[in-house]
C-alpha cells in the first residue's frame, strides 16, 4: 500500500542490504509537479542532488510491467557501486484501501482481455516486497 502522506514505499532485502523506493506520482499532482522550470519529472534532482539510481516504469503500467521494470532496475542498480537506493517512479491512479482508509492501492492496466475489466487494483507494497 502507498501511504497517503508519503506516497513512497520502501522495501528492504536483508540479503542485498539495499533499499528500493517506489514513488507513485498521481495524475492530479503531476500537473502541478515542478522541481525546476524545465523539468517535469524529478530524475535530475534525484540523480544529481540525492545520488539515487533512477529507474522509470512505463506510463499506465500493468502489474507485469511494474515487476519487469523493477527487476531490470534492480539488475542495473546492483551493477553500480556508488548507489544505495533505487528510486522507481511511474504515473498512476490510487484508490483508498478497504482495510486501512489512510492507505491507498495502485490502479494498473489489467492484463486481461476482458473489455469490461480494463483496470486492476494492486497493493504495490506487497507486490514489490514479494519481488525483493
Amino acid at each position: 500500500m502507498v501511504e497517503e502522506t508519503k506516497n513512497i514505499v520502501m522495501a528492504n532485502n536483508p540479503q542485498r542490504n539495499q533499499g528500493i523506493f517506489i514513488k507513485c506520482d498521481f495524475y492530479k499532482e503531476l500537473k502541478q509537479f515542478k522541481f525546476k522550470d524545465n523539468y517535469l519529472m524529478p530524475q535530475s534532482f534525484f540523480t544529481s542532488t540525492l545520488k539515487y539510481q533512477f529507474y522509470e516504469v512505463p506510463l499506465n503500467p500493468t502489474k507485469k510491467q511494474i515487476l519487469n521494470s523493477v527487476q531490470k532496475g534492480l539488475d542495473k542498480f546492483f551493477q553500480e557501486k556508488n548507489t544505495s537506493v533505487l528510486l522507481v517512479t511511474f504515473c498512476g491512479k490510487l484508490v483508498s484501501s478497504k482495510q486501512d482508509k489512510s492507505k491507498y492501492n495502485v490502479v494498473v492496466k489489467s492484463e486481461s482481455f476482458d473489455k469490461n475489466n480494463q483496470e486492476e487494483i494492486i497493493d504495490l507494497e506487497y507486490l514489490i516486497l514479494d519481488l525483493v
